[in-house]
């Protein structure tokens, strides 16, 4: 029988951390300040569908004054 503990860890498994991800999208615009989402995502190993959520946070906290260039899709 699972105890609650463990049913958090398990529901964690392949969780990855918001602010590890934040930090790396920091360093990537801190080196090039222009990338194309499917780049950034890639070089990070998350899909595009899970980087837009923090670039908006990012660009909604005025972390980074975020463009986006929707041909290709660039954000600046």
């Amino acid at each position: 029988m699972a105890t609650s503990s463990s049913r958090t860890l398990d529901a964690n498994v392949g969780a990855r951390s918001a602010a590890k991800t934040i930090a790396q999208i920091l360093d990537a615009f801190a080196e090039s300040p222009t990338w194309s989402q499917a780049d950034l995502a890639a070089r990070y190993g998350i899909n595009v569908k899970a980087l837009r959520p923090h670039l908006a946070a990012l660009a909604a906290e005025k972390v980074l004054p975020l463009a986006r260039d929707a041909e290709p899709p660039h954000v600046m």
